[in-house]
């Protein structure tokens, strides 16, 4: 028996949303603090939140696996695992702009072995309210109006064949928040066919590709903290997430200090295709 059969993942992924969602909505801790060795900004809330998660587990018979202080050691004899990111979008958290989520995945494994084993996994996005669950197999959506679980929009691009002069390719293209020319020149292709957004929050994005928001997302440089619960959502509705190779990024051993290339799309087909107008850029 797994650790999802002998507790209720739901709940406990969505109390570490819920802690998550009492620190961040307190402006006093968008404060830059430093950790040891990062080299990515981090706030006080990313910390706070972390270790606040961490004390609500310490009940629970799992480990976790945080962005700022990597795998935490809760018990002797865990049943599973928590990946977790508690401010996706640090950058955006701390200037009080764009958008920013946290983001919870559950393994029923202690030691899951690849990025796509998640039998749970939630994005709250803070600032529009809109969190996409998956459940059990399952993904819906709900948004600030309400508790009514939502599925998934249908694809409106299937593929590139679907596209027009007048009907462009919604794509999030993401390099983070300090995009220098040259990093766009693989994609040009891609681009010339597309109406572009990046709000640098990969969680929102992913869940923007999972509820039909987005046709399509791409990041060279991805962790997995975000990619174990987008992988799950988009697969659950219908998309895929492929490596520049073309490979399923679910079937990737799961490091949690690794960094990944993903094309997340609405339809598998899109996905392929991304892939190979980016494999023959110049």
């Amino acid at each position: 028996m797994g650790f999802s059969d002998k507790y209720r993942v739901d709940y406990i992924g969505k109390e570490i949303l819920h802690i998550s969602k009492g620190i961040v909505d307190n402006p006093e801790f968008r404060e830059v603090i430093e950790i040891g060795g990062s080299k990515e900004i981090v706030a006080k809330a990313d910390v706070m939140i972390e270790d606040a998660v961490a004390d609500f587990l310490k009940k629970i018979p799992v480990n976790l696996d945080g962005e700022e202080k990597r795998r935490r050691v809760l018990c002797e004899n865990p049943l599973g695992l928590i990946a977790f990111d508690p401010v996706d979008g640090t950058n955006n958290f701390v200037n009080g702009s764009f958008f920013y989520c946290s983001i919870a995945t559950i393994f029923d494994s202690p030691e899951p072995k690849t990025l796509g084993e998640a039998v749970w996994a939630g994005i709250y996005d803070h600032v529009s309210s809109k969190r996409g669950y998956f459940d059990n197999g399952n993904v819906y959506f709900v948004n600030d109006k309400g508790n009514i679980p939502q599925k998934p929009e249908s694809p409106r691009i299937k593929s590139i064949s679907d596209l027009t002069k007048d009907n462009f390719l919604n794509l999030s293209l993401d390099f983070g928040p300090r995009e220098i020319p040259e990093d766009t020149k693989p994609y040009d292709d891609i681009l010339a066919k597309s109406w572009r957004k990046n709000v640098s929050c990969a969680g929102y994005h992913l869940m923007e590709v999972a509820s039909g928001g987005s046709d399509a997302y791409i990041c060279p440089v991805q962790k997995p903290e975000e990619l174990v619960a987008g992988i799950p959502m988009i697969e659950a509705s219908g998309g895929a997430v492929l490596t520049f190779d073309g490979k399923r990024a679910g079937d990737l051993p799961y490091d949690f200090d690794k960094r990944y290339s993903i094309v997340a799309a609405r339809t598998p087909q899109l996905a392929r295709e991304l892939v190979g107008m980016i494999k023959s850029s110049p």
